[in-house]
């Protein structure tokens, strides 16, 4: 089964699990098991562009979180990459409270394969992150069907 959690680097606790921090979760991708809540990876086709990638970023509590005034950031790296490389990194647009999305760019996903993404919200006196993030890029027609 897939299941994937973000943690934060700030101090928020989480009423889901001890062990969780604030979660990212992908609108409509969201798989609940009693009360814990896993991201579904999010799947995407190789070589498109221009079309928006979706968030909910909330805290431990499972509150939307206030971006007022934040700058956004998703960092992706190629999951297979053994240096650790950003493939891409590029600001997000806040579509109101701890709802975003990222608008998919020429070249960000050239190839097919597991990629793993972050989400950074920047304020003046804090920053947190919310990882485990998984993006699967499809390769785009012709498919093999074997």
């Amino acid at each position: 089964m897939y299941g994937y959690s973000g943690y934060a680097t700030n101090t928020y606790a989480s009423s889901r699990l001890t062990t969780l921090g604030p979660i990212v979760d992908l609108s409509m991708r969201t798989l609940i098991l009693g009360v814990a809540s896993f991201v579904q990876p999010y799947y995407v086709t190789q070589g498109a562009y221009g079309y928006e990638l979706p968030f909910t970023l909330e805290d431990g509590n499972g509150d939307a979180v206030d971006l007022t005034s934040a700058v956004l950031t998703i960092t992706v790296q190629d999951s297979q990459d053994p240096t650790d490389t950003a493939l891409f990194s590029g600001g997000m647009t806040i579509d109101g409270t701890g709802t975003c999305h990222y608008t998919v760019a020429s070249g960000n996903f050239p190839n097919p394969g597991t990629f793993l993404a972050q989400i950074t919200a920047t304020w003046p006196s804090e920053s947190l992150t919310w990882s485990g993030v998984k993006i699967i890029v499809e390769p785009s027609l012709p498919k093999s069907l074997n």
